[in-house]
């Protein structure tokens, strides 16, 4: 799996802040992306986190990743997950990109849209 710390590139973001705010969330990715490539969002969110989560409603996802609320502030990500079969991901429909925002916001993409939910 490959991380990419502050892929926007946004000024706000200091990159030595960004290793120690992931927490848990980069091994459970890799884990999912490897062993569960079919089930991402369901692995993670059930069997790692143990929480669940269902999708948050109302958000708008901009090419970069950077997120929209009405009325709130952009959100941009401090880090982004790619799978090392990529192309595998995406010609399956499966989740082919993570971002991990501030605040516990972890967004699950698909070809088909996203799953943006909070893990706090």
């Amino acid at each position: 799996m490959q991380i990419v710390i502050n892929p926007t590139e946004a000024p706000s973001i200091r990159n030595e802040r960004v290793l120690a705010a992931l927490g848990y969330i980069p091994p459970w990715i890799d884990s999912a992306f490897t062993d569960h490539p079919s089930e991402v969002v369901d692995y993670v969110m059930n069997t790692c986190y143990q929480m669940g989560g269902g999708p948050q409603d109302g958000f708008t996802m901009l090419d970069d990743g950077t997120m929209l609320y009405s009325g709130d502030p952009p959100l941009v990500p401090i880090a982004m997950y790619l799978p090392d079969k990529k192309d595998t991901h995406l010609a399956q429909g499966w989740v082919y990109k993570v971002f991990q925002y501030d605040y516990g916001y972890v967004n699950f993409v698909r070809a088909d849209g996203f799953h943006m939910t909070r893990m706090d």
